[in-house]
């Protein structure tokens, strides 16, 4: 428990670029290319694969790493969690690749309005 509340401790996740950026800041600026395209591509299967269950992800929760694993990745820093009742999705991968899969249609949308050369 923090002065603020509850509080969850993290690893810190650093960019190879000078600060850390979000899937957002890296289109923005120019820099999305093949390496980081496959890796967020990789990074909504591997969603589906391990079963993680979104809440209110959007582009600025989702940040860009090659130093975690040495290899290029995106990692979820907000917006995971179940926060119905009854979590349904919790319980069946199902219904929670579907939703997985509609939050990934409609981050890219929003990346393609940002820069519309990016293909995924």
């Amino acid at each position: 428990t923090t002065s603020l509340g509850l509080g969850l401790v993290t690893e810190k996740i650093e960019s190879p670029f000078d600060k850390p950026m979000t899937i957002e800041q890296i289109v923005k600026e120019g820099l999305f290319n093949e390496d980081i395209r496959i890796a967020f591509n990789k990074f909504f299967d591997d969603c589906c694969k391990y079963h993680v269950v979104f809440g209110e992800v959007n582009l600025g929760g989702i940040m860009y790493t090659e130093s975690r694993q040495g290899k290029p990745e995106f990692v979820l820093v907000d917006g995971i969690g179940d926060k119905n009742i009854i979590p349904f999705r919790a319980w069946f991968k199902s219904l929670n690749d579907k939703k997985v899969r509609k939050v990934e249609k409609k981050l890219k949308e929003q990346l393609h309005k940002i820069d519309s050369s990016i293909q995924f």
